[in-house]
């Protein structure tokens, strides 16, 4: 439960830090450009969701940083889906939950 809120914690201080640069009319002052994203490649919101950008798709067991996942730049990379970034690795979000399960009912 206390890594739960921990990283609850850390996704909430990002969020609170997109506000105060992602000012409402922000997107307004922002041209954007269409992107071809590459093999290996997915379309994902850009800073402040205003443009979308091309980002690296990462597969299941391969490293990844939560840090450069979740902003407040742009990701470079996302897990591919049903993955999330756990202890630096894409894992399935079902796995996730149940280590989070269990370590509750602990």
């Amino acid at each position: 439960m206390q890594r739960f809120f921990s990283l609850f914690l850390i996704v909430y201080a990002i969020e609170v830090a997109k506000g105060l640069v992602c000012t409402e009319d922000y997107c307004s002052t922002i041209r954007c450009k269409q992107e071809k994203c590459g093999p290996g490649q997915t379309s994902q919101p850009g800073t402040c969701g205003c443009c979308n950008v091309c980002v690296n798709v990462i597969h299941e067991g391969e490293p990844c940083d939560l840090l450069a996942l979740t902003g407040p730049a742009p990701p470079r990379a996302v897990c591919d889906e049903n993955l999330v970034c756990y202890e630096n690795k894409c894992t399935k979000e079902t796995e996730v939950i149940g280590k989070f399960a269990a370590s509750d009912q602990s």
